[in-house]
């Protein structure tokens, strides 16, 4: 990490399988909490989604603000110029949450955020839950949907499985699906079974692990990859 002041600085890149995507992430923090942006590009099979997101955090962890802005979709009303999308999410004063500065009472019993498509987040969570090894707890949790630009309350069942190589182990389950997640020492994810992986880069973090930082013609070969395989998909939509 560098320092600067108070402050800390690093950058986190977290790699899809088969180089479908990747999440690269710039974060500060200091005293007074953390402000973290980044770019995610990922190729499900079914669309390119391309987004940027920022946060601010407070040091207990609570989210002051965040915003989400989504690429538009390539369809028959929207060309390459239309303007990114975007939605705000930010925790009221006096408890509760705030959606594009609209008060959201269905969102009342969430104690922490997410990001449906994005590993940074979830650090926040784990933070929050502070789980023992071998307990679980249910909570709720305001997800931001940063496909349709919307935030539900979601209940997230976390279990906290037996450390290994070097990594705290979680497993979460919602509606969807059970999904295994590695953290490092550092608190940021390490892996998520069958997606994500951490790949390290620019101040690196002797604490973090995680494999070493890959080299950036690597990482353009991701995004050029993605972005041809974007293309193949939109040709018929421009």
């Amino acid at each position: 990490m560098g320092e600067a002041g108070t402050a800390r600085f690093d950058a986190v890149v977290w790699e899809w399988g088969r180089r479908s995507g990747l999440e690269h992430l710039q974060r500060a923090s200091g005293r007074e909490g953390t402000k973290a942006k980044a770019l995610v590009i990922l190729d499900d099979e079914r669309e390119v989604v391309r987004f940027r997101y920022s946060m601010y955090t407070e040091a207990d962890g609570t989210l002051r603000r965040c915003f989400v802005f989504a690429a538009p979709r390539r369809g028959p009303s929207e060309s390459k110029d239309s303007p990114w999308r975007q939605i705000s999410l930010r925790s009221a004063s006096a408890g509760g949450w705030i959606v594009d500065e609209h008060p959201r009472p269905d969102l009342d019993g969430c104690r922490v955020f997410d990001i449906a498509d994005a590993a940074f987040p979830k650090t926040t969570i784990i933070k929050t839950l502070a789980l023992a090894p071998g307990t679980s707890r249910t909570m709720s949790v305001a997800l931001v949907d940063n496909r349709q630009l919307g935030v539900r309350a979601v209940q997230q069942e976390w279990t906290r499985l037996p450390d290994r190589d070097a990594c705290s182990c979680y497993s979460c389950t919602d509606r969807r699906a059970l999904v295994e997640y590695r953290f490092a020492r550092d608190g940021l994810v390490a892996g998520r079974s069958g997606t994500w992986r951490r790949r390290s880069m620019g101040w690196p973090n002797p604490e973090a692990a995680g494999p070493p930082a890959p080299p950036v013609s690597g990482l353009r070969a991701t995004v050029a990859a993605v972005f041809r395989r974007g293309r193949t998909k939109n040709s018929g939509d421009a």
